[in-house]
Formats: structure tokens, C-alpha cells, sequence
């Protein structure tokens, strides 16, 4: 079960719940705030989750929040975002991050971001991502995007990887 309110003067919110009559039953809720400021348009977005424990022995309870400021203006959106997720006894997960996309003409967008991600349960947990692409539109209905990414990733001395990828996609839709 859901809602979602109308739109009041820029702010919205929702709500909602799932109810599985045993575990793992699901509460979350958010709300934004979009204002206009000069030419610049600003929203303020905050999310919140819950979901039970998965038996009546189990610690795997998540609790997550999400909060993010989204600033455009002309052709440029700047997102910056900071996430938590709380996993039962086992971690406990804190995201920040930062995207920019600027919109060059009705068929090209070119976009960067950089995001990293630490555990607070296990000091050597670090995960880093960071990439940039572009979207170009062949015709209305049709995408070609290009990414690079590269990351860094450690769980612990013994678990460690890092790389880069490139992706080349071709969205249609009718």
C-alpha cells in the first residue's frame, strides 16, 4: 500500500508499507522541495526505509536513509547525495556522492560522477567509483550512450580489486 500526495507549492511526499504477515514487512516514506531560485532550479529530496528482520532469530533488519540536493540551471544539473543503510549486526553502510550531467544540444549530454562508500562495522571496507559518459540521441525514440568507469574496492587486506570498465549502449523505445 502506497501514496503519493499531490504537489503543494513544490513539496511532496509519500508513504508506504508492506505487510507479508510474517518477516521481512516493509515501511518507507519520503518527501521534496522544489523552488525555483534566480535562474536556478533547487530541490531538496529526503527518503527513509525499513525492512524487517527476515525470521524471528535473525539480525539482518535494514534501515536506510537517503538524502540529495539537485541544483540545475541552463543546460547543467549538479546532484550531490549522502546515503545510509544499517544492516542488522553485520554493517553499517554511509554513501556520499556527486553527479553533474550538462545538456550540450537537443541530442548530446555529457555526464561525471564520483561516489564512495564505507562500512562503520569493518574499518577496512572502502569502495570508490568514479566515471564520466555520453548521450547522444540518433533519432527520438533512440539512445547511444558511451561510460568509463574505474573503481577501487578493499573489504578487508586479503579482498582487494580495482579496474576500469567502458560500456557502449543502444536504448530503443517505442
Amino acid at each position: 500500500m502506497s501514496y503519493l500526495s499531490p504537489n503543494m507549492s513544490g513539496f511532496q511526499f509519500s508513504v508506504g508499507m508492506k505487510d507479508t504477515t510474517k518477516y521481512s514487512d516493509a515501511t518507507s516514506y519520503g518527501a521534496q522541495y522544489a523552488m525555483t531560485a534566480g535562474d536556478a532550479t533547487v530541490t531538496l529530496k529526503y527518503a527513509a526505509s525499513n525492512t524487517g528482520k527476515t525470521s524471528s532469530t535473525a539480525t539482518d533488519e535494514v534501515d536506510a536513509t537517503s538524502t540529495a540536493l539537485v541544483i540545475g540551471m541552463g543546460g547543467a544539473t549538479l546532484t550531490i547525495a549522502q546515503n545510509t543503510a544499517d544492516v542488522g549486526t553485520t554493517a553499517k553502510y554511509e554513501n556520499s556522492g556527486a553527479a553533474v550531467a550538462y545538456v550540450i544540444s537537443d541530442a548530446l549530454t555529457v555526464e561525471a560522477y564520483s561516489g564512495e562508500v564505507e562500512n562503520d562495522k569493518d574499518a577496512d571496507y572502502k569502495f570508490k567509483d568514479t566515471g564520466y559518459g555520453i548521450t547522444y540521441t540518433v533519432t527520438p525514440g533512440m539512445t547511444l550512450s558511451v561510460t568509463h568507469n574505474s573503481w577501487d574496492y578493499t573489504s578487508n587486506a586479503a579482498a582487494s580489486d580495482d579496474g576500469t570498465n567502458t560500456a557502449v549502449a543502444l536504448n530503443v523505445s517505442f
